[in-house]
């Protein structure tokens, strides 16, 4: 792996800590998923229980499988943060209009998913873009940047 430039200068004696605040989001993101897979499941939208609810409280289930399902896709999302922080990957240095930054890979704003505040918003909170994971996790680690920029 070619470690050139900021990315050879992390400070590895700080980067537990910002990854452990991640890794905790991840725990109470899976405890949340817990709680939510005891009081709804998937299947049960398919039983003779769920047609007889009113109109209501099919509504609330259906929207509390919903949560279920994104809950677990951020638990996986939000473990791929506090591996990129671990390893440093996602380490920025500072520069003197940006302070340093560990979490600078962003898989998903969890807080933003969660304010609804517009779809535009919601969508971008979401939206892991895959073009920046391919860039960042694979060509950045393969390019070699001892050599002149469009030769490989």
């Amino acid at each position: 792996m070619n470690k050139r430039g900021g990315y050879a200068k992390i400070p590895v004696e700080k980067l537990l800590a910002p990854a452990f605040l991640r890794f905790g989001h991840m725990v109470l993101m899976l405890i949340q998923y817990v709680v939510l897979i005891r009081i709804v499941s998937v299947k049960g939208i398919l039983t003779q229980e769920w047609a007889d609810m009113h109109l209501i409280g099919r509504c609330f289930y259906a929207i509390g499988v919903v949560w279920l399902k994104l809950n677990k896709l951020m638990v996986g999302f939000i473990a791929m943060e506090a591996n990129s922080i671990a390893c440093g990957q996602g380490y920025t240095p500072a520069t003197k209009d940006k302070p340093e930054n560990f979490n600078s890979i962003r898989c998903i704003y969890v807080r933003n998913v969660y304010e609804l505040s517009s779809f535009k918003e919601d969508l971008g909170a979401w939206n892991i873009c895959v073009h920046k994971w391919l860039k960042y996790y694979v060509m950045m680690n393969l390019i070699d940047r001892t050599k002149p920029r469009g030769q490989m």
